[in-house]
This record gives C-alpha cells, structure tokens and sequence, in this order.
C-alpha cells in the first residue's frame, strides 16, 4: 500500500540524484553535476573556469558510463552499488607526463609558444583517450548519499573518485602529498 507508494518515492529521487549527477558531469555541466554533491564534495568539480578545462573535463567524461544496479537506505543515508566504466586514467596520464617532458625538452630547441604546447599537449591527451590501446576499465562502486534539506546529496569519497577516473588517485598520490579534493 502506502509504504510502498512512498518507499519507491525515495528510491526514486535517490536514484535521480545520481542519474543527473552523472549525466550532468558526463556532458560537462559542472554548476548542474556540483547540486547533487555534498558541499564537502563541490571542490571536486571545481577548477579555473578557461575554455581548455572545459575542454579536458570534457575528454576525461566522453567515455565516462555508469549502471546503477541496487539502492539501499537507511534513514538519512542511502547506497546506490554501480558499476562505473572510464578509460584507464592511470595509463593515460603516465604517457601524458612522458610527451610533456618530450614536448618541454623539444620546445627548448624550437620556438614554439606556450599556448602552442598547450594546445599540443590538449590535443595529444584527447588522442590518448580516444586511442583503442587505452582500455576501458569497469569498476563495481558504493555511491553514498546523504539527506541534506530535503535533497539526496553524493558523497564523493576516494571510493566514487576511483570509479570516476580510474587510476587518477595513484597518479596524484605519486605526485606527493597533495589533496586531491
């Protein structure tokens, strides 16, 4: 009856949250992505508003897919277990490193501007996302959500992060001590 009706509701707008989180996210649409994330989560979608970030973020969602499977609530809390599928970030990002090395000992001998190398290096991320060689990985991940004035918020912990962008977390933790909030 009525419990049911109102149980479904919930698992419906828990559910909502992470679809047009997701959705959001994978078309680039930050400020719409960032509503649906707790207010510790928010930094996580934010960086300097240029045109060329736009872009990367962009790359870095193209492949992004996510396949919610089962939701979970117990009172203000709530799981939703995916299975969340993106190109290898870790692989990428290593071979990334080494053409920005290549390309700054290069620039060196040449004139060649900085915007140049920064299209040059876009452009060679964007080509290493769409290359076949670069897997994509499926990861299985408790999204958790919390009840924040009336709304179901995404906690992005390391977990969702790792799903997000596979292998991203040991690239920055390699890089030193930083906070990759």
């Amino acid at each position: 009856g009525i419990f049911f009706i109102i149980n479904k509701s919930i698992e419906s707008k828990i559910s909502n949250s992470v679809v047009t989180f997701t959705e959001a996210l994978s078309e680039g649409k930050r400020d719409i992505a960032s509503q649906y994330v707790t207010e510790d989560s928010v930094s996580f979608l934010s960086f300097e508003e240029l045109p060329q970030n736009q872009e990367l973020m962009n790359t870095f969602v193209k492949y992004l897919y996510i396949n919610k499977k089962k939701k979970k609530k117990d009172g203000d809390a709530a799981i939703v277990k995916a299975k969340i599928s993106n190109k290898d970030f870790e692989k990428i990002m290593i071979k990334y490193m080494q053409e920005v090395v290549a390309l700054s000992i290069s620039s060196n001998d040449t004139e060649i501007t900085d915007e140049e190398l920064e299209n040059k290096l876009l452009q060679y991320l964007k080509d290493q996302f769409d290359s076949q060689e670069n897997e994509i990985l499926t990861n299985e991940v408790n999204i958790n959500l919390v009840k924040v004035d009336g709304k179901w918020k995404i906690i992005i912990d390391d977990n969702l992060r790792n799903g997000l962008f596979p292998g991203m977390l040991k690239i920055i933790e390699s890089m030193g001590p930083q906070n990759p909030q």
